[in-house]
């Protein structure tokens, strides 16, 4: 291979992996879609990528549609323009691997997690996971918007949200057609 040619290929080789690279950031985007009693939740979770167990500063962003069969609500996470909600998280229930939300409703020890309008406590528009403590139910998932309190009881560990099927990144096209393209270049020459 000509000289000119290598190195060609050599600097979009370094140009692409500094874009791939540049444009991971680690979050990833969970899809929710839950039944729970008579209502729903579904939407979306976007972690900072973090694997195992997930605190509540893991947790970057949400919108989550609920549906309690009667009225509908939309909470957003603090990264959005229309934030409006809070995400109240104990214990050490909720975990994450590369394409999994887990949450563990065995209910040993005090173990919640509440995405909830206005705030946390404020009794409306709520979606808790929960080992114990979000309702009078234990074990479950409770859903509310202002009126009748929807519930699935759930015990151990159930998968909550999966990741999206992963897109080729831009980076791998772009690399691909300026390597079919240098060849291209050194057949003619």
């Amino acid at each position: 291979m000509n000289n000119k040619y290598t190195h060609r290929l050599k600097m979009l080789i370094v140009l692409t992996l500094l874009f791939i690279s540049s444009s991971n950031s680690g979050a990833t985007t969970y899809s929710v879609n839950r039944s729970i009693g008579a209502g729903s939740v579904t939407g979306t979770i976007t972690t900072d990528g973090s694997l195992g167990i997930l605190s509540a500063s893991n947790f970057l962003n949400w919108e989550l549609l609920l549906n309690d069969s009667k009225a509908t609500f939309t909470l957003y996470g603090p990264e959005s323009n229309r934030s409006n909600s809070n995400l109240f998280l104990v214990g050490n229930a909720f975990s994450a691997t590369a394409s999994e939300l887990i949450f563990d409703f065995s209910g040993s020890g005090l173990a919640l997690a509440l995405f909830q309008n206005p705030s946390t406590g404020s009794g409306m528009n709520w979606w808790c996971l929960e080992g114990t403590s979000c309702s009078d139910n234990l074990g479950g998932e409770t859903l509310n918007i202002n009126g009748p309190i929807q519930f699935s009881p759930y015990s151990g560990q159930k998968i909550i949200a999966t990741t999206f099927p992963a897109p080729v990144p831009a980076a791998v096209w772009l690399f691909g057609s300026a390597l079919i393209g240098l060849i291209g270049m050194r057949k003619q020459s």
